[in-house]
């Protein structure tokens, strides 16, 4: 899936990436743990439970462009996932 940051009026838009090193393919996280996590939604419950509508509003990114959900920073195996320069832009 790709994600990127814009601004209010969707006239700035920027690709998230993963850090220098990340795996291709990889999840990602929220947070610094390494717990297991759940098995992935298939695309049928998805769209019937409506998770990304519910999920999205939620995906900003912090004073440091790093993407975040509800303000836990989504990371990959090499660190943070970023913009290059959107602060507290919507992601979708």
């Amino acid at each position: 899936m790709i994600l990127a940051a814009s601004d209010d009026s969707h006239e700035k838009v920027e690709l998230l990436v993963a850090p220098e090193g990340a795996v291709v393919g990889e999840r990602v996280r929220f947070g610094e743990s390494e717990e297991p996590q759940s098995e992935p939604q298939t695309p049928n419950q998805i769209a019937k439970k409506k998770t990304w509508e519910e999920l999205q509003p939620q995906l900003k990114t912090n004073d440091d462009c790093v993407a975040t959900f509800n303000g836990v920073p989504m990371m990959s195996s090499a660190g943070a996932v970023r913009c290059a320069t959107l602060t507290k832009a919507n992601i979708g």
